[in-house]
Order: C-alpha cells, then sequence, then structure tokens
C-alpha cells in the first residue's frame, strides 16, 4: 500500500523550503507587505476590520529561504486576525457557527454547525461573516488545536445567507498579493504544526493558542506567482493522492472480503482434499471427551453444569462427512475472565488488554504490567490459548487473537480465556475470524441491559465444524499462506 499520507508531509516540506516548484520573483515580497499595510489602514479607517495585534515574529528553528522569499509573522500578512465571538444558539437553522468540529482533517464540516440566533446579529459586525479564503485555526482545548481549515462559501447551503466564527477558532483573513489557499497548506506543514504547537499555553485538558501567538507564526513567504504555482502543483498533486486513496479503499475491501471468502470456505472443507486415511472428527471428539474427563477427575478443571447439546438447528451450512459440529464448551477448557485488578506502566510481567488483539493476533504493544502474585498465579497464559474481547464497542466484541508464549503474561477482566483441548488453535481462531462466526456475535452480543457484551456461557455455545486433526493442519497451513500473499 502506498503511504499517502507521508507523501502529503514531504509535499507541504518542500513547499515550504522553495523546493517544490520554480521561484518567481513577482511581485516581491516588500511589494506584498507594502500593499498589505495600506490595504488593512483603509479598511482600519472604514471600521471594516478590527486592530490586529502587532508582535514580533517567533524566530526559533527557521531554516534558509530561497533569495526572493522572507519570513514573516502571521499578523504582516493578514487584513483580519480575531478570534470570533461566544455565541447565542437559536433552533432556528438560518446563520451557522463555524466550531472547532466543523474543521476535520479531511476538510471543513459545516453540517456539524449550531445556529446563531437572530436576536444577538447586531452584536457581530460585517468582518465576522466569514469570506471565501478565510484560514480557520481551531484555538482552544487539545487533539484538534492548530488544525487548519480553508474556508470556502460554496461549501455552504444556499439557504443559509452567511457563517461566523465561534470563540474556540481564529479567523486569519490574507490581503492583496497572499495567496490563500497557499497559507493554508503552509501552515499545515509538519514545521509549522511543530512550531505552532510550542506556543499552546495552559493545563493539560484546558490548552488556549491565543492570538498572540497566532499573529506570531512565522510564515515563509515567497513572491505571489510562486505562491499561486505552488498551489496549483499542490492541488493537482492532492487530487492524484485523493484518487490512490479511494482506490487503496477499494482495494482493501476487496481484500478484506477475499479474505473472509477465503476463510468461510476453508471452514465448509472447500478448499482442501478430504483424506479417506484421516481419523474422523468423531474419534477425535470422543478423544478430547475423554481428555476432558481425566482433567475432572484430577481436579485441574471443573465439570460442566449443563453440557452443550448441538441441535440441527445449529447446523448452517454443509460439511464433509467425517467431520462434526461442536460447540466451544465442548472442545475447550479454562473458559473464564481474565484479572479486573488495576495494571500500572511497569510491574513484573504485562497485562494482555483489547488492545493487544490485533488481526487474530496478540500484540505486544501500549504494555500495561501487574506486580501482583496474586493475580499472576490466577490468570497465567500458556502457549495455544486464546483470547476473546467479551466487551466493548460492536467492532471490537469477539475479537480473538492467539497467545503464542512470546512472554509471560497475564490478561484483563474484559478478556475471556479459552484453551483448545486437542485441536489446533489456530484452526479455531480462524473458525473465529469467520462471517458465520461474526453473525453468531451480532446475534447475541447484546445484553439484558442493553450493552454490547458476549459473556463467557455465549462463547462456550458458539458452535463450530470439527474436522480431523490431519485436515485442521492442511486448512491452517493453506490459510496462513494464502492470506499472507494477499496481504503482502
Amino acid at each position: 500500500m502506498i503511504d499517502t499520507q507521508a507523501i502529503r508531509i514531504n509535499l507541504l516540506d518542500a513547499a515550504i523550503h522553495g523546493n517544490l516548484t520554480e521561484n518567481n520573483d513577482y511581485p516581491s515580497a516588500e511589494t506584498i507587505l507594502s500593499s498589505i499595510e495600506e490595504q488593512y489602514s483603509a479598511l482600519l479607517s472604514s471600521c471594516d476590520t478590527k486592530e490586529i495585534v502587532d508582535v514580533p515574529m517567533i524566530n526559533e528553528g527557521l531554516f534558509e529561504l530561497p533569495n526572493t522569499w522572507v519570513w514573516v509573522p502571521l499578523c504582516k500578512l493578514c487584513v483580519f486576525l480575531s478570534r470570533g465571538k461566544s455565541p447565542k444558539y437559536s433552533e432556528v437553522k438560518k446563520y451557522p457557527v463555524f466550531a472547532q468540529k466543523c474543521n476535520q482533517p479531511a476538510g471543513l464540516a459545516l453540517d456539524r454547525a449550531l445556529f446563531l440566533d437572530e436576536t444577538s446579529l447586531d452584536k457581530w459586525q460585517q468582518f465576522f461573516r466569514l469570506q471565501d479564503g478565510d484560514i480557520l485555526i481551531n484555538s482552544t482545548g487539545t487533539g484538534t488545536m492548530g488544525r487548519i481549515g480553508y474556508y470556502e462559501s460554496a461549501k455552504l447551503k444556499p439557504e443559509y445567507p452567511f457563517m461566523v466564527p465561534d470563540s474556540h477558532v481564529t479567523v486569519a483573513r490574507l490581503g492583496v498579493g497572499v495567496v490563500p489557499k497557499y497559507i493554508y497548506y503552509a501552515m499545515r506543514s509538519s514545521f509549522l504544526q511543530k512550531a505552532m504547537e510550542k506556543q499552546f499555553r495552559g493545563t493539560t485538558n484546558q490548552k488556549e493558542f491565543y492570538i498572540n501567538s497566532v499573529a506570531a507564526t512565522p510564515i515563509p513567504l515567497p513572491p505571489t506567482k510562486t505562491q499561486e504555482l505552488i498551489v496549483a502543483t499542490l492541488d493537482s498533486s492532492y487530487a492524484i493522492l485523493r484518487s490512490i486513496d479511494e482506490k487503496q479503499v477499494h482495494y482493501s475491501n476487496n481484500l478484506a472480503a477475499l479474505r473472509n471468502k477465503l476463510i468461510d470456505a476453508a471452514i465448509q472443507g472447500k478448499l482442501t482434499e478430504q483424506v479417506a486415511e484421516d481419523d474422523t472428527a468423531e474419534e477425535l471428539y470422543q478423544k478430547i471427551q475423554v481428555e476432558k474427563l481425566a482433567l475432572i477427575k484430577s481436579g485441574k478443571i471443573k465439570k460442566e453444569k449443563t453440557p452443550v447439546v448441538v441441535t440441527d438447528t445449529e447446523k448452517p451450512f454443509e460439511i464433509p462427512e467425517n467431520w462434526k459440529w461442536v460447540s466451544v464448551g465442548d472442545v475447550c477448557i479454562n473458559i473464564q475472565y481474565g484479572s479486573s485488578k488495576k495494571s500500572s506502566p511497569s510491574g513484573k510481567i504485562p497485562v494482555i488488554r483489547m488492545g493487544n488483539i490485533q488481526k487474530g493476533k496478540i500484540v505486544f504493544d501500549k504494555l500495561v504490567y501487574t506486580s501482583d502474585d496474586d493475580e499472576i498465579a490466577r490468570y497465567p497464559l500458556e502457549p495455544g490459548d486464546l483470547l476473546f474481547n467479551r466487551t466493548n464497542s460492536m467492532e471490537l466484541v469477539g475479537k480473538t487473537g492467539i497467545y503464542k508464549g512470546e512472554q509471560p503474561a497475564i490478561y484483563a477482566g474484559y478478556l475471556v480465556r479459552v484453551t483448545p483441548l486437542l485441536l489446533l488453535p489456530d484452526y479455531l481462531n480462524y473458525c473465529m475470524q469467520s462471517k458465520y462466526y461474526w453473525d453468531y456475535c451480532r446475534t447475541v452480543r447484546i445484553d439484558s441491559n442493553g450493552q454490547s457484551n458476549i459473556n463467557a456461557e455465549k462463547l462456550k455455545r458458539f458452535v463450530f465444524p470439527l474436522p480431523p486433526l490431519a485436515e485442521q493442519r492442511r486448512i491452517v497451513s493453506l490459510l496462513d499462506q494464502v492470506l499472507e500473499r494477499i496481504a503482502s
């Protein structure tokens, strides 16, 4: 897959260093700045803008620019630079208010706007109404602060006369000689994003990008013609990258569909030849029951109170004659919840959590740990154990992964441990990635309280096709090879 986001970052970096296009020298940066100053003074005199803070530019970490370029603080390029106001909202959908949630990474989401109370319109001067080419900067809170938007009135519904910004958004309106979309692109570059981030002030949960810091943001300013060339090049490049993204999503969706079909076909016995010399699944099943009984007698596991009986209605498709329908509760042991004790960033051994289950595997990433010896003794993982995600969002409930014994670990309380007995864990794990399995999860995942949850009892009732052990090995080997190839 092509990393289009990395390409975008590199393009922006090349653009602001003057390496993306040929450099023109007309009109010069000095001419642009002089024209903006005249335009701003005229607008201020006619009360068509408000006074812009005049602050020195942040000089930290600036790089060398081409001869015809200059570093300029953002305030020197604007004829209007201000935060919006705190609005009084109304249920009447006529005057939309641009808020931070309207500023999304992929572009403006104006449909997320709330609406201004018409009785408060007289408090909003004309210059607060957004204009084409306005740069919109998220300026409050964490997570989206510093995000840059580019306003186009064509994206506003025709029935809305105009849009105004709320007090958490800063509006930068550029003067003559500055191509607004160049500033939009420049401020989205990794260099300027990092420069702005250093100016965020406040506590962890309530940071602000104050207007003085916004005004002091350093902008690499080329002549107007060069700005236009950069914008044209980036626009065309981004259009190509969007097309690539769409094709890759389509390709990824097709791969996911192909993967699902292969797994479904495999667990129905359609991908491998049945070998007459194989033992039957019934023989394997009986061996499993003997092994379970031995474990019960030795006190290593408890006897099931109500054994699961597979009915004809629970057999959704045909399987080969020497296979057998069984339930998880029939052929697995140690079906139990994990540790509910609080973990920490350090400790004796890791605690596997929901986020560590990814694409059928256990990923040892972003780990938490425990040093509680009682918990370590109660919830140890053994190679071949499956971990089942029993709660959380609709998309996550039911996810499984195999513990391969990479390092000693226990598992958290939102997971269920499942130990397959005398059958291949990888085969059961593939069964739990099939469409048939996910259909089962969708059917049973809502509990009596309306929450998305599949408890251990529901998991035990999941019915799947059991092939002979030799056939399981052939299925797993084939799927491992084919799925690895289509994923690469």
